[in-house]
């Protein structure tokens, strides 16, 4: 049976999450694995791809936050404050540019972990936490989403686009 309440960040060389997992038996463990924002989609990927593999290799279940998005196809690619205040970057909380591109960018990394390297991810969570926010320099800062209701809503639906596509054009 799987555990419950480990939501960790995952992080294969850190000591303190093999510290913990030894504690709590990571056989069996639900293991959180969120994107790191501040590289490019090529190296997001191959880091996620790789956290996976380990977590599986220890009998751990993979959760993929599917969040944050990439600089890339960021509405608002030049704008990085947010580290700083302990946040998520602004180009990484803000809507994508084109919702096609998201569903593209969702659909490739789907494949590439189910498809393509056959790691059999169950699990996927939209966003992570998206109320939250702060003001910092007289405005709100979405620390984790910086988009409108609508926007997220339409985010959502590609989401969930880019992942049933991922598995049809097997």
């Amino acid at each position: 049976s799987l555990k419950k309440g480990f939501n960790n960040h995952f992080k294969p060389a850190d000591y303190e999450y093999k510290k913990y997992g030894e504690e709590i038996g990571f056989m069996d463990a639900l293991i959180r694995i969120w994107p790191d924002q501040w590289v490019s989609i090529e190296e997001r990927d191959k880091k996620i791809i790789s956290d996976v593999k380990e977590v599986v290799s220890r009998g751990g279940e993979p959760i993929i936050m599917v969040g944050f998005t990439p600089k890339e196809i960021s509405s608002r690619p030049l704008f990085s404050k947010g580290r700083e205040y302990g946040c998520a970057s602004e180009y990484a909380t803000a809507p994508p540019g084109d919702y096609n591109l998201w569903e593209q960018y969702v659909k490739n990394l789907v494949y590439k972990l189910n498809i393509q390297n056959n790691l059999g991810v169950k699990y996927f969570e939209f966003w992570n936490e998206p109320e939250g926010g702060r003001i910092i320099e007289s405005r709100l800062l979405g620390c984790y989403w910086s988009g409108t209701e609508s926007e997220f809503l339409e985010l959502y639906k590609a989401t969930v686009g880019g992942i049933k596509k991922a598995y049809s054009s097997n």
